[in-house]
């Protein structure tokens, strides 16, 4: 194997990391902002519930 077609090979698999990198740098926001979504949606029947406990 030659010098040009092992650094091909290196890229290539330096440029695959990458993109795994970026889908679970996505995949990791999009499961926060979906957390985040679903406690403000629900915070106010929790709220609720509190205040309903309390008085």
């Amino acid at each position: 194997m030659d010098v040009t077609s092992r650094t091909t090979i290196e890229t290539g698999l330096a440029i695959e990391a990458a993109r795994q990198l970026e889908i679970i740098r996505y995949t990791i926001i999009a499961t926060v902002t979906f957390v985040i979504y679903e406690y403000l949606i629900r915070i106010d029947d929790e709220v609720r519930g509190l205040v309903n406990q309390l008085s």
